[in-house]
């Protein structure tokens, strides 16, 4: 499977912040991923936007999913080689947690729906979706 990667990027990247939601089992010295991820690597498109990007991080984005149903762990990632300067790793409980849950949490919160559609439209994401995947094993 991997000799069938075209394009494919590569980053070193340490960790910003992190939250637990939920559903995490404290303390989990098992660093290993929950049973759902999602994955987003990005840039802004303008620099001038990076700070705006860090308020709605800190602001909005991670403490709100402290409280979401679903929610294991997200870990706010930033690069120090490679293409993309930011990702964030999200970790469900299961696929149909996030799609229940996660997809369209903001809706409730008009305001807040406005400042995630504003800071989104103005990163470069490596691909047009988040990845999201089962972890295959253990299961």
């Amino acid at each position: 499977m991997l000799a069938l990667r075209s394009g494919e990027r590569s980053n070193i990247m340490i960790e910003e912040e992190r939250i637990y939601g939920p559903d995490a089992k404290q303390p989990q010295p098992d660093l290993g991923p929950g049973p759902c991820i999602q994955l987003g690597s990005f840039n802004s498109i303008d620099w001038r936007d990076e700070e705006d990007m860090a308020r709605w991080y800190a602001q909005w984005r991670l403490p709100s999913l402290k409280t979401l149903p679903g929610v294991i762990r997200v870990r706010k990632l930033v690069s120090v080689a490679g293409w993309a300067k930011h990702a964030c790793f999200y970790e469900f409980s299961s696929l149909e947690a996030r799609n229940e849950h996660f997809v369209h949490y903001e809706t409730t919160r008009p305001d807040m729906e406005a400042w995630s559609k504003e800071v989104v439209r103005r990163l470069v994401h490596a691909t047009p979706l988040p990845i999201v995947a089962k972890r295959l094993f253990p299961a």
